[in-house]
């Protein structure tokens, strides 16, 4: 049993609170793994980043991570991480890969909608299909694609806010995308504004066959990838082969679904999540114990790290509104 002490950074983010909650939430569904309050009780402190990439550290947090470096990790929700702390990050690209410091675990998700759905086994009666937001110049290739099929559905829904319940007609709306997935024998899960995609997580949690389109992501550890996941080059969508190159996989789409559900319940189900990421954390801190690299190692570049945290997100807020500005005209 490790008791977990959840940070934010400097003074978190709605979307670090939304985080936390999820964390607080899950802690109480069997885990092993209990949250403390106070980072004296902790054998695990969790640096949970959100949109704060701004925010100043506090004094206690940077005596945290002076103090206590084998006991700092982060959990980093971000599409863009910027790596620093050695943890679990949802969107890790291919070239920031380290069994010893950085590896992959999958988005806080908790898609009650999308349960429902899997809970009613609906007929598949679609072939495959994927709504998303334009967040990629790779999901708007696949818009552009007329695929002249009734069995095969693809919708642009940028329009659609799915972080803001305010929206008119949110639920509604989740409800929709959930039958959908739901009654979809696969399901297109392309990288949208970084190397991952949510959409991975619920397909699997609603028995979909997930077809992962996206060169540089690297797969969390744990799962028998091969038993469910189908893998196509980002280039797929370029040469139209999507309906070519799923067609031998029918036959085997009813139990790719079920195996990718069983590997959701297993790995990634709120029963399992914060268990999961304590096992994570504890072989990231075997193995970085076994290089004999001392964390003051990497706290020497500690300086770099805050201004690159700072300097991202400043271009990218000046990307989002370059984007907005074109999207107005």
């Amino acid at each position: 049993m490790a008791k977990v002490h959840l940070r934010g950074l400097g003074t978190p983010s709605p979307e670090t609170q939304e985080f936390f909650a999820f964390f607080q939430g899950w802690a109480g569904r069997g885990t092993r793994h209990p949250l403390v309050g106070r980072p004296e009780e902790a054998d695990l402190i969790l640096f949970v980043f959100g949109t704060d990439l701004r925010a100043p550290l506090s004094a206690g947090e940077e005596a945290l991570l002076a103090g206590r470096p084998g006991d700092c990790f982060a959990w980093d929700g971000k599409d863009h991480p910027i790596g620093f702390l050695p943890g679990l990050y949802a969107a890790l690209p291919g070239h920031a890969f380290d069994r010893r410091r950085f590896r992959t675990y999958c988005y806080p998700v908790e898609n009650r909608q999308v349960e429902a759905a899997w809970q009613s086994q609906p007929e598949k009666s679609l072939f495959f299909s994927f709504l998303g937001g334009a967040t990629s110049s790779l999901r708007r290739k696949l818009y552009r694609h007329d695929y002249g099929r009734p069995d095969v559905f693809v919708e642009n829904t940028t329009a659609h806010q799915e972080w803001n319940p305010h929206q008119p007609a949110w639920i509604e709306r989740k409800q929709r995308y959930a039958e959908i997935l739901a009654r979809s024998e696969f399901c297109l899960c392309p990288r949208g504004a970084g190397v991952g995609s949510i959409r991975l997580f619920e397909a699997m949690q609603a028995g979909s066959v997930p077809v992962l389109l996206s060169d540089a992501y690297v797969l969390p550890e744990g799962p028998d990838w091969d038993q469910f996941l189908i893998r196509l080059p980002e280039s797929a969508i370029d040469r139209h082969e999507l309906p070519a190159l799923l067609e031998p996989w029918r036959g085997r789409s009813r139990e790719m679904g079920l195996r990718a559900r069983q590997a959701w319940e297993a790995w990634f189900a709120p029963g399992v999540w914060l268990d999961r990421i304590v096992e994570n954390l504890e072989a990231i801190r075997a193995a970085r114990a076994e290089s004999g690299l001392p964390e003051a190692h990497y706290r020497r570049r500690w300086a770099w790290w805050k201004f690159k945290r700072e300097a991202g997100e400043r271009v990218w807020n000046s990307l989002r509104r370059i984007r907005n500005r074109l999207r107005s005209r």
